[in-house]
């Protein structure tokens, strides 16, 4: 069964996100863009429409702690985004095999890219 192609002709150029571009005091440095660009995909990740996200301790705590523990710093140009697990929908795709549209799915993402997606039902 071939699997679907979707478009980028149909994602929006800006989506909403909590971020933060420097480590701190996580109440004072996250905050809300409504306007965060999408960036390009490369020809090994997928784009995925995000319905709801959960915030974790450890997003928090990475804000406060982050110096110590990450390998470089969030910056306005590369601004780290805060969740790391939601339920979303297939969007984008390009060359990923085994990921179909319309397949609900759990998303869990490493620090530097959401690129890990566990399958869970089909609609």
């Amino acid at each position: 069964m071939p699997i679907p192609s979707f478009t980028v002709a149909t994602t929006p150029a800006t989506f909403e996100a909590y971020e933060y571009y420097k480590f701190g005091n996580a109440l004072e440095e996250i905050k809300f863009n409504a306007n965060t660009t999408q960036k390009p995909l490369k020809a090994d990740e997928l784009r995925v429409k995000i319905f709801s996200a959960a915030v974790n301790p450890v997003d928090y705590k990475l804000v406060t702690y982050g110096p110590h523990i990450l390998p470089h710093a969030p910056t306005t140009e590369n601004p780290f985004h805060v969740g790391f697990d939601g339920r979303q929908g297939g969007r984008d795709r390009q060359r990923r095999q085994g990921l179909q549209g319309g397949r609900r799915e759990i998303c869990y993402g490493r620090l530097r890219k959401l690129r890990h997606l566990r399958r869970v039902r089909q609609h």
